[in-house]
């Protein structure tokens, strides 16, 4: 019997044993997934924001896991779904984020953004009216710059009286408008600033919009308040350290403050986003 008692006992322990580590591995948590808007190719998204996700785990002890996209489209089909835990958008896919989920904006930036119209520095254009029915360039339909010039230009009664290029990056509205296929182009203040000495002196701005919020951390309001203030509390802690000032810098949260919905990107919901974003490329008559 003692043989038979032995087998039973042991068994006993190893099935108390299996039930644990099947407990154990239940309650392991997921990692925090991080949703970036793609900015630029994935390979180049996962060498800038790695390091600072690596830094950002340490520190506050969440684990978390990026996802990268090639296209805009499957990105903000992740956004109207609420997939991610945490996302990183344009102010204008903030709005978007906050309507469909409550998406919440947590840190962002201290420097604010400006969308501006420039034209070649020997250009004849002096002026906004001057490019009626004049080619602009456009990055896309759908990016920051893009959707907040058209509306400020609206405003400004040049409305749509000009035909509209979309060329795909940045780098690409620059060199359609220096070598003259566009009559003027549009990005970002920043993109301006951050420029070869080549295009910065070879280009002359003649219309700003307002100051505008730019791109903000945001949070799934299912995550617990806990794990978003950590978050929050921990790159500010990390923007406060002049050692990251770069790493910061190179995924767009130089100087981190924290992001404020109602303060920083309601005003934002004046803007027709459904008819700015949903129009098609214009080619050339």
């Amino acid at each position: 019997m003692k043989p038979l008692m032995t087998r039973l006992f042991l068994g006993v322990v190893y099935f108390a044993c299996a039930l644990l580590q099947t407990a154990a591995g239940a309650e392991k948590p997921a990692p925090y997934t991080l949703a970036l808007i793609p900015q630029r190719p994935p390979v180049d998204m996962y060498r800038d924001w790695t390091p600072f996700l690596e830094l950002l785990s340490q520190k506050s002890g969440l684990k978390l896991e990026l996802k990268v996209f090639a296209g805009m489209e499957e990105f903000e089909e992740q956004l109207e779904s609420g997939l991610p835990d945490f996302i990183f958008t344009n102010s204008t896919q903030a709005v978007q984020a906050w309507r469909s989920q409550r998406y919440l904006p947590l840190v962002r930036s201290s420097a604010m953004l400006k969308g501006v119209l420039f034209v070649k520095k020997d250009s004849p254009v002096t002026e906004v009216n001057d490019l009626l029915d004049k080619k602009i360039a456009f990055v896309g339909a759908k990016n920051l710059c893009s959707v907040f010039v058209r509306d400020g230009l609206h405003h400004d009664l040049l409305a749509y009286s000009f035909i509209r290029l979309y060329e795909g990056s940045t780098q690409n509205v620059f060199k359609t408008v220096l070598l003259g296929k566009a009559d003027a182009g549009v990005t970002l203040d920043v993109n301006l600033d951050t420029a070869s000495n080549e295009i910065r002196e070879g280009m002359r701005i003649i219309y700003q919009t307002a100051p505008l919020a730019p791109h903000p951390l945001s949070a799934h309001p299912r995550l617990p308040q806990d794990v978003r203030e950590r978050f929050l509390e921990t790159i500010l802690a990390i923007g406060a350290n002049p050692r990251h000032e770069s790493l910061l810098k190179s995924i767009g949260l130089a100087h981190p403050i924290p992001a404020d919905y109602h303060r920083d990107y309601r005003s934002l919901e004046e803007i027709d986003l459904e008819t700015l974003t949903a129009e098609t490329c214009a080619s050339e008559p």
